[in-house]
């Protein structure tokens, strides 16, 4: 079984008090990690898009996992800030899987569960790490 997904971000902004620091612009980037439980499994990073709030990340994500074991996974997926002379600050993440990091994760997760052969699409907010 596959585990697809394809990310696309609009409108990154950020709270006052990181705004000075972005410069109203930003360098962003994914990170998926691949989840069994508690251990990590297999991660996944996109090309960073430099200078853009509003990045597309024309990239797909392949993770081979079992059908049998598809309900004990979850998928952290992170937006960080590129910085090349500092550490990569995090943007905002969501967690998809049964225990999501909201009801729309959640939903969308019990989606592809239940709709296994089919693409399902959902927007979700990224919330603050």
């Amino acid at each position: 079984r596959q585990l697809v997904v394809f990310v696309q971000f609009l409108n990154l902004f950020y709270s006052e008090k990181r705004v000075h620091h972005f410069h109203f612009d930003s360098d962003p980037y994914v990170k998926i990690w691949l989840y069994f439980g508690e251990k990590r499994i297999e991660k996944k990073r996109s090309e960073v898009q430099f200078c853009t709030l509003n990045p597309e990340f024309n990239f797909t994500v392949t993770f081979e996992v079992p059908w049998e074991r598809i309900r004990e996974c979850q998928l952290n997926i992170t937006c960080k800030d590129y910085d090349k002379l500092g550490r990569n600050e995090a943007i905002g993440k969501i967690i998809l899987g049964k225990a999501g990091s909201g009801t729309s994760e959640t939903k969308h997760w019990s989606d592809m569960i239940t709709k296994p052969r089919q693409t399902v699409v959902h927007w979700h907010r990224l919330k603050p790490e």
